[in-house]
């Protein structure tokens, strides 16, 4: 039973996680301040503070109730924190390259929450990912063809003799074979 139901709400623990960026900023946010290293600052929310609470509402209501945007909604969400167009926690920290006035940085703790998402569904990311690279059918098709073409070319100057003697020996490649045989036909 509990398996079932992990098995069910995994894909929902990053979209928690942000959930409880979200939750402690607003606690921190209520507060009205923060202290680090001993030091008390003032703390309000800024627009990015309420981009990432919309961001994270949006999800989670995508999990619910529109589960086929899911994924595209915790995508999205992440990138945004991630980059820092939005803000999930109190402190925004930048691990990060910088060239001159360049510089790119990333949220730290969204890297680990993207982390997260990927690791609980690296099979479904993964098959997902080779599917997008993978070429068409059909251009493999054409691309076969394509060196069959090449090695009857090739072979043509032979005899049937010595093609079927290649044919017969299977030391060729499965298109230099086909291209040998599709000459041998053509020539009976």
């Amino acid at each position: 039973m509990l398996r079932v139901v992990y098995q069910r709400y995994r894909p929902l623990i990053p979209a928690l996680t942000l959930a409880a960026c979200c939750i402690s900023t607003c606690l921190a946010a209520l507060n009205g301040t923060i202290v680090l290293a001993g030091t008390t600052y003032n703390f309000t929310l800024s627009a990015r503070h309420y981009g990432a609470f919309a961001a994270t509402i949006i999800t989670l209501v995508a999990f619910f109730f529109f589960r086929r945007y899911y994924v595209f909604c915790l995508g999205a969400s992440i990138l945004l924190g991630l980059f820092n167009l939005l803000y999930f926690n109190v402190l925004q920290t930048n691990i990060g390259i910088g060239f001159g006035e360049l510089s790119i940085g990333l949220n730290p703790v969204l890297l680990l929450i993207s982390l997260l998402a990927y690791l609980l569904s690296f099979q479904k990311a993964n098959a997902y990912f080779f599917k997008l690279i993978a070429p068409s059918p059909t251009r493999i098709a054409r691309a076969q063809q394509e060196e069959v073409a090449q090695f009857k070319e090739r072979f043509s100057p032979k005899s049937t003799v010595e093609l079927n003697q290649l044919i017969a020996a299977n030391k060729l490649v499965p298109a230099a074979l086909t291209a040998a045989r599709q000459l041998v036909r053509e020539r009976t």
